[in-house]
C-alpha cells in the first residue's frame, strides 16, 4: 500500500479482484455463516441475500444450491449507505449481507447484526490470520472478513499527462476539468481529502472535516459524477479520464484495455473489507 494505512491499519498487496467478481470465494468463506442463517423463519430451503450489484460471480449461487440443497434469493444494492438505510428501516427479510467494514462497526452500534458463533463456521480458519481479528469488528465477533481492497485513481493512459500519483488531480485542479469522476460515499470523500491535505485520519477534528468539504466545494464544477461504484464502467466508455475507484474493478476492465492504468496515490489510501453477517430481525 501507499504511504499510510487510513483503512483497516493492516498492509498488503495490491489485489486484481473486485466485487464484480469476488463471489466466487463465497463457497470458502461463508458455507457455515449462510448455513445458519438458513435455519430461521419457514423458508428453510431459501436463503435471502442482500449484496452488492454486479458482485457475483456467474456460476456461484448455481454452485452454492447444487453443493448444498439451499436456493438463493439475491437482491442488489449499490452503497453502503443504502444497505444501511434498508436495514435501519426494518429487516425485510434478509438472511446474509455483505457490509464494509465501517458499516459493520455501525450497525453493530444500531444492534442490527447477530453475533456469529464461529464453532459453526469451521472454514473460519482459512481466513488469513491478519484478517481473523479487526478492531472494527472485536468479540464476539458479528461479521467475517470476505475481500480487502483498496481505493485509488483509475486512469486513461492516453489521457492524462504521465502517472496521477496524487490525490490532487481529483480534488485540486482544474487540469481535467469535467473529466472526473468521485465516489459518492461521503466518508470515502473525507478521509481521502484528509490524506491529501496530510491529516492524520486517527485524529480528524472538525476544522480538518470542514477543510475538506471547503475544497471538494471548490472542485465540484471540475468533477462530471459522483459515482455509484461504476466509475470503472465510466471510464471504459470514455465518459471521463479520471476516476477514483476500487482496485479489482479497475483490474477487471484493464484486462480488457490495456489503455487503463491504476494508481495509489502517494499521499496514501484507505484499506478496507468487504464482510458477510447476519442482519437482526
Amino acid at each position: 500500500m501507499a504511504n499510510g494505512s487510513g483503512g483497516l491499519g493492516f498492509g498488503g498487496t495490491r489485489s486484481g479482484l473486485s466485487r464484480r467478481s469476488m463471489m466466487a470465494a463465497m463457497g470458502v468463506a461463508g458455507i457455515g455463516l449462510t448455513l445458519e442463517a438458513c435455519g430461521k423463519g419457514d423458508s428453510a430451503e431459501t436463503l435471502n441475500f442482500y449484496t452488492w450489484d454486479t458482485y457475483i460471480g456467474e456460476h456461484t449461487l448455481q454452485d452454492f444450491q447444487q453443493a448444498n440443497g439451499v436456493r438463493v434469493s439475491a437482491s442488489y444494492f449499490a452503497t453502503n449507505d443504502e444497505l444501511f438505510a434498508k436495514l435501519k428501516a426494518g429487516n425485510p427479510g434478509y438472511d446474509v449481507i455483505v457490509p464494509s467494514n465501517e458499516f459493520v462497526e455501525r450497525m453493530r452500534a444500531a444492534d442490527m447484526l447477530t453475533a456469529l458463533d464461529l464453532s459453526k463456521i469451521p472454514n473460519f480458519t482459512n481466513i488469513a490470520p491478519e484478517f481473523q481479528t479487526a478492531d472494527w469488528d472485536p468479540s464476539p465477533r458479528h461479521s467475517l472478513p470476505y475481500t480487502w481492497l483498496v481505493t485509488g485513481i483509475g486512469y486513461r493512459k492516453s489521457k492524462v499527462n504521465g502517472v496521477p500519483d496524487s490525490w490532487k488531480w481529483l480534488y485540486d485542479s482544474d487540469a481535467y476539468k469535467g473529466r472526473i469522476a468521485l465516489l459518492s460515499e461521503a466518508a470515502d470523500l473525507i478521509r481521502l481529502g484528509a490524506k491529501y491535505m496530510g491529516k492524520s485520519l486517527n485524529g480528524l477534528t472538525a476544522a480538518d472535516i470542514a477543510a475538506v468539504e471547503q475544497m471538494l466545494i471548490r472542485q465540484k464544477p471540475n468533477i462530471k459524477a459522483f459515482h455509484e461504484d461504476n466509475g470503472q464502467d465510466m471510464l471504459l466508455s470514455g465518459d471521463v479520464d479520471l476516476v477514483m475507484e476500487f482496485n479489482g474493478d479497475i483490474a477487471q476492465i484493464a484486462a480488457e484495455d490495456d489503455d487503463i492504468g491504476f494508481v495509489v496515490p502517494k499521499e496514501g489510501s484507505l484499506l478496507n473489507a468487504d464482510t458477510l453477517a447476519i442482519p437482526k430481525g
